[in-house]
């Protein structure tokens, strides 16, 4: 966890370095879901996700965007939902092509997460629904990573940009780890869709990063 605290306050700290830098908010709706193999029958959750987002123009049709988020992911299965709370390191690389105000862009990169709670949500006998708080074991990773692909389009006025975005999310490491699951290897890749909007202030220039010269 403290390494994953020092990243992200690198990423955050390198922001102010380019010319051109928009701070923001995003938030959006997420629906997320586990892919075990051998396959077991599972089906997706909603939840929210959302928090802050730093993103540099670096060139005509480049950038990169970075952010720190909480977001809702998991899966249900056997009648039980298992919904857990995530802090969130997404950074990106990101092509985008401007018309007028409007810019389309498409984002490819990576995503690091920490699972702080799990709750699990299930009826009863007399079929009264029952949350009860999960206490994190030996097989579960808490500690995720993955890769991320995605676009969208934004819209720019004054010193604001309105951004929408579809992004697809998908964990390289294994929910469960495989030596617990039973008496067999079953592996557990996470999924992650996200629907979204980002407010975005420029603090830089307004001006694009100028070339290098070849003199």
């Amino acid at each position: 966890m403290k390494k994953f605290g020092i990243l992200i306050l690198f990423i955050v700290g390198t922001c102010p370095l380019f010319a051109q830098q928009y701070f923001g908010v995003r938030g959006g709706y997420a629906i997320s879901g586990v892919n075990f193999n051998p396959y077991r029958q599972e089906t997706t959750i909603s939840g929210v996700d959302f928090g802050l987002a730093c993103k540099l123009y670096t060139g005509r049709y480049m950038g990169m965007q970075a952010e720190l988020n909480m977001v809702q992911k998991g899966y249900e299965a056997r009648d039980t939902t298992y919904a857990a709370s995530a802090i969130e390191l997404p950074a990106m690389a990101q092509g985008h092509l401007k018309f007028g105000a409007f810019r389309a862009f498409i984002n490819a990169g990576f995503y690091m997460s920490y699972l702080l709670k799990e709750d699990t949500k299930y009826e009863n006998s007399s079929g009264i629904s029952v949350t009860e708080s999960y206490t994190f074991q030996d097989r579960d990773n808490r500690f995720e990573y993955g890769v991320i692909g995605g676009g969208g389009l934004g819209l720019e006025f004054s010193r604001f940009e309105l951004q929408g975005e579809f992004r697809y999310q998908y964990g390289m490491n294994f929910w469960i780890k495989p030596r617990y699951q039973d008496e067999q290897t079953v592996f557990s890749n996470s999924t992650h869709m996200v629907f979204s909007l980002s407010l975005f202030y420029r603090i830089g220039s307004a001006k694009q990063p100028a070339p290098i010269s070849q003199n």
